[in-house]
């Protein structure tokens, strides 16, 4: 078979620089590129009171731009890294990007205006649930926290709370429980 005629069963990967220019989203260059991310997030997430996190892969999950809002929702994927113990897991983090100058701003200090970690179990906080990143006017979300999702935090209160949202949990990589992934889904799922 000649080279131009393999097929490979890995999905093609998107490369710094191919997401389309957008002059309502001019950040979406840097937004897309992994390594650019990476740092910026390194940077500008702040740990939970009395932790220590390393970020060490940042992957592009999921982008949702919507003209009607003006507004894209970009999903990642962080893999982080507790130095004490050696132990890693997958963190999602979600970044909200606004064509209109200073709205991301505007929503960031009105969703510190209350405490966004309120409700949230201590061993389920990495980071701080919201953060900014100037640079790119971006509002990042740390799960569990979603500022669209206001009483899932109440639903994760007490083992009744999670017994009725979840089956069966989710194992991280270090065998450990993750509840929360599933507090989101089932959550989501639930009937309107």
């Amino acid at each position: 078979m000649s080279e131009a005629m393999r097929v490979t069963s890995q999905p093609p990967r998107a490369h710094p620089g191919e997401f389309p220019p957008d002059p309502d989203f001019p950040q979406l260059a840097i937004a897309s590129d992994p390594q650019r991310m990476l740092e910026l997030f390194r940077r500008h997430l702040e740990p939970a009171a009395g932790k220590r996190y390393r970020i060490e892969t940042c992957v592009p999950l999921r982008f949702r731009c919507r003209q009607s809002t003006a507004r894209c929702v970009l999903q990642y994927t962080l893999r982080l890294l507790e130095p004490g113990t050696g132990r890693r897991w997958d963190q999602g983090v979600t970044g909200l990007l606004y064509a209109q100058k200073g709205a991301a701003e505007r929503l960031w200090r009105e969703m510190q205006a209350t405490d966004p970690s309120q409700g949230i179990p201590d061993d389920w906080l990495t980071f701080r649930p919201v953060g900014f990143i100037p640079d790119l006017e971006m509002v990042v979300q740390v799960f569990p926290y979603d500022r669209k999702l206001r009483n899932a935090n109440a639903l994760s209160d007490g083992a009744r709370g999670r017994a009725q949202i979840h089956t069966s949990g989710v194992r991280r990589n270090d065998g450990a429980r993750r509840d929360a992934a599933v507090l989101r889904e089932g959550v989501s799922q639930r009937p309107r």
